[in-house]
């Protein structure tokens, strides 16, 4: 005889991937990142990362952009000459758990006077 038995799956669904559209220093320290918008309209919002290493292994800058339609963001406070790397993803958050999606490729963007 075989005895019966319930199986319990759990599936993680991240939200998809976005890209960056432009960055560029257009106003005395800061950049404007433009980024395209998520097809999946079920996203809180997304995350912009920044550093001045190519790897993002120090000094890492998180903002946090909220709502599905924003496609842009002014990030200001940055240091004249310097070398920022830039990357965007989605994140939805359900139940207090944040679900993120894979970062964008890495923009370069040089902060000139």
């Amino acid at each position: 005889e075989h005895a019966a038995g319930r199986k319990s799956i759990s599936i993680t669904v991240n939200p998809p991937k976005t890209r960056i559209l432009s960055a560029k220093n257009n106003v005395s320290k800061k950049i404007l990142v433009r980024w395209k918008k998520s097809s999946f309209k079920g996203i809180t919002g997304y995350q912009i990362r920044l550093s001045l290493k190519k790897d993002f292994s120090a000094k890492v800058r998180m903002i946090t952009v909220k709502g599905y339609q924003k496609t842009s963001k002014v990030i200001s406070g940055l240091k004249y000459g310097k070398a920022y790397y830039v990357q965007v993803r989605t994140f939805k958050k359900k139940n207090g758990t944040q679900f993120c999606s894979a970062w964008s490729k890495a923009r370069k963007v040089r902060i000139r006077r």
